[in-house]
């Protein structure tokens, strides 16, 4: 792992850098003046900030956090004495990876360097493929050179769909744990169809699973949902699955060791998405169970009621989103939903003679 520390004071930041030392990590330290080339010369896994070079001085830590934020993101730490005064609650709120730790101790600066660590050759690696991405997706600006004026949304819509595709083609293929169908947290700031919802009351504890009964499934469809761009939603409620225990999926009961018999029949439903009304749903982390949403026991639940992230929790607030569901994963449990819910009802025939009328010569 790289670790970049922009700092004047060296003693200040000692500890940190004997830390990358003693275990390997290869780091370099930076002047301000120096920080740019440095960002992209040494191209760091994580970058210790401070924010400035004396008391008297501007906040030249800013400048640059913005830089890393808006051109070369990454994993940062600012660490600084002034960690009390300044205001970067905005970043915070928006990405995991942006810590303020106030300077003295640098223990906590070491510990979330050694929680980056296990993924910084992942994040090294998707940088670079981002790149490559970038490549890709503006290779169609070439053709749209002939088709006169272009409005920006439409350039940057193919752009996104490029880019989209071209990860699709690195990664769809492969093998992977079945959480892969989550984005959490959640980036669209509309509810969005498959979204994962759970209720909120004065005991929840955010930053822990709940029981499956706590969370719900949103059916409707994200357009009518849709608020932005001066647009109202559509629908003043969403129409949301109950969620139970991951038992209900298979209704086979749980067992210390399944039989090959039944982990195989599971599979094959797992395989197809759905099993009649009920949709598995994985667990991932400590934000969501184990569960099954329930396509038959359905609610109603008023959308002004309904954070659509952790942050937006006022206390009229009676459930917030923990996740969205993506593409295709997404598709195949509204297409589980369309089954149970458009299914056309017919008479009761007698299918027995039917069906001996049909197989006999």
């Amino acid at each position: 792992m790289r670790v970049l520390v922009i700092d004047d004071i060296e003693d200040s930041v000692k500890e940190i850098l004997d830390s990358c030392d003693e275990k390997g990590w290869d780091k370099r330290l930076s002047s301000f003046d120096q920080a740019y080339s440095s960002i992209i010369e040494f191209d760091p896994d994580v970058i210790v900030l401070d924010w400035r070079e004396d008391a008297e001085s501007i906040d030249t830590g800013e400048v640059i956090l913005e830089k890393i934020w808006n051109i070369t993101f990454r994993p940062v730490v600012v660490f600084t004495a002034n960690a009390g005064i300044i205001n970067i609650d905005s970043k915070l709120a928006k990405s995991k990876l942006v810590k303020i730790i106030s300077k003295g101790d640098e223990s906590p600066v070491i510990d979330f360097l050694a929680e980056m660590e296990k993924f910084a050759s992942d994040l090294s690696s998707f940088r670079a493929k981002m790149s490559s991405a970038l490549i890709e997706s503006s290779n169609s600006i070439y053709y749209l050179s002939s088709e006169g004026e272009v409005e920006s949304s439409a350039v940057e819509y193919l752009l996104s769909k490029r880019t989209s595709a071209f990860f699709d083609d690195q990664f769809i293929s492969e093998l992977s744990p079945s959480w892969v169908q989550y984005l959490c947290p959640p980036i669209s700031e509309c509810l969005n169809v498959c979204d994962v919802i759970r209720v909120r009351s004065l005991d929840t504890d955010i930053n822990s699973a709940g029981n499956p009964e706590e969370y719900l499934l949103v059916l409707t469809p994200s357009c009518d949902m849709y608020h932005n761009a001066g647009r109202t939603p559509k629908v003043s409620h969403a129409l949301c699955a109950r969620c139970y225990p991951k038992e209900s999926f298979h209704k086979l009961g749980l067992f210390d060791t399944p039989s090959s018999k039944n982990v195989d029949k599971v599979k094959s439903e797992l395989n197809r998405g759905y099993n009649e009304c009920f949709v598995p749903l994985p667990c991932f982390s400590n934000i969501i169970p184990y569960m099954t949403a329930d396509l038959k026991k359905i609610e109603l639940i008023l959308l002004d009621k309904i954070a659509v992230n952790s942050a937006q929790i006022t206390e009229d607030t009676t459930h917030f989103r923990v996740a969205s569901i993506c593409s295709p994963f997404r598709e195949q449990i509204v297409w589980a939903h369309l089954q149970n819910s458009c299914r056309p009802g017919v008479p009761d025939r007698n299918t027995e003679l039917w069906a001996k009328e049909i197989l006999q010569k």
